[in-house]
């Protein structure tokens, strides 16, 4: 992978474009999107369609917040000259429904380049319409097949299930031999862990799989279920649901007296764990992200940067989550992206985006490289303490 240069490198020459093309009358241009001249207009506004509300509001949120706040700093250092970017959002509602539409629209729209959502049945819906409208898109956390189907659809987070591979080499290090599951099966990412990833373990690592329980995102009344997996008395639960699902189950399975370690998707954090407080002590999860009161998990310029930004704006008792992480380096990717194309036209911008991502660069999570279309990064296995979110010991 190349060296990033430093931030204060990225920003010094105004209109420059990465890395050797000339700018003519940086700023002067008018956006068209299906088809815009050379040179980026003073005014840019970019479509984001994101699930603010919903089952996935809780993730969505974080998310958009991330990107506004790399499109602050984008637009305060001149990163794109005298070119301004705005971000203008429709919301989901988290429902596959809604997005049909959106998609549509945004196809038709002026915007050289989709900032997308994060939910995979949404983006099922929605990829094939941006594909056959040619319009280059970056999602992220969508992890199910069916969403990254072709050249402009590319997912700007490391899939789940990549992510959840080194879960397993976690337990395995911490001697876990007997597994037990509850998974959400009408979740394309809860079916994979529960019907196909973690069974997988069972060869890999010789574990044992007591039991696989399938329940419904639905689902809030999990008596019945935690008491099934407690009695089987597995080294290891795995609870694999959806948001408002994890502090139910996990209150659930706590006050039956089980005093094994369980685990979780990605779900489980950014707060959804607060309800319960030191009862979801130990949970832990697979993540791309986390930060702790002292530094963030990356240590590169770039993320002491992202920390110190987030802290500045939100809070210096506050801390950004793996979806805030998200939304920043989905953020700058865009941008990077649009000062290398120096163009609105989408086929200069697919083309961009195609070199930018095969070249790696760093984010707020450190190095990020891409397969197919697919961001790779590195896992930190995240944990649940005293009320927070810190990195797993």
């Amino acid at each position: 992978m190349r060296n990033m240069k430093s931030l204060a490198q990225r920003v010094a020459v105004a209109c420059a474009v990465v890395p050797v093309v000339v700018v003519s009358a940086c700023g002067s241009s008018t956006s068209s999107g299906q088809g815009g001249s050379d040179g980026l207009p003073s005014s840019l506004e970019l479509t984001a369609i994101q699930d603010l509300t919903g089952v996935a509001g809780f993730a969505g949120v974080p998310t958009r917040e991330g990107a506004e706040l790399a499109l602050d700093e984008i637009n305060d250092t001149k990163f794109l000259g005298d070119t301004k970017l705005s971000l203008k959002y429709s919301d989901t509602g988290s429902k596959p429904g809604e997005s049909a539409a959106l998609a549509t629209k945004a196809v038709s729209s002026s915007t050289p380049i989709l900032l997308g959502p994060l939910v995979s049945t949404v983006g099922q819906v929605m990829s094939p319409i941006l594909e056959r409208g040619k319009l280059p898109t970056i999602y992220t956390q969508m992890s199910a097949d069916g969403v990254n189907i072709g050249p402009y659809t590319y997912r700007a987070t490391t899939p789940g299930a990549v992510l959840f591979e080194d879960m397993g080499t976690y337990l395995d290090a911490k001697g876990i031999k007997t597994v037990s599951t509850i998974f959400a099966s009408d979740n394309d990412s809860g079916k994979f862990y529960g019907e196909s990833l973690i069974p997988g373990w069972s060869k890999k690592f010789g574990m044992q799989l007591k039991s696989q329980t399938a329940v419904l995102t639905s689902t809030t009344d999990f008596t019945a279920l935690a008491t099934k997996v407690v009695k089987e008395n597995p080294d290891a639960i795995g609870v694999l649901l959806v948001g408002g699902q994890y502090p139910a189950a996990i209150k659930q399975i706590r006050g039956l007296g089980y005093k094994g370690l369980i685990f979780a998707a990605i779900g489980a954090c950014c707060g959804t764990l607060t309800p319960i407080g030191s009862t979801a002590d130990g949970v832990i999860w697979p993540s791309a992200y986390v930060a702790t009161d002292d530094a963030a998990q990356a240590q590169g310029e770039v993320g002491k940067n992202f920390l110190a930004l987030y802290k500045k704006k939100f809070g210096a008792d506050k801390l950004p989550s793996n979806f805030h992480a998200d939304g920043y380096d989905s953020m700058w990717l865009i941008a990077r992206v649009l000062k290398d194309a120096d163009s609105t036209d989408r086929a200069k911008v697919l083309a961009s985006l195609e070199k930018i991502t095969k070249a790696g660069y760093e984010g707020s999570i450190g190095d990020i490289t891409f397969e197919k279309r697919d961001q790779r990064s590195k896992a930190v296995i995240a944990e649940w303490r005293d009320g927070k979110e810190t990195i797993a010991q």
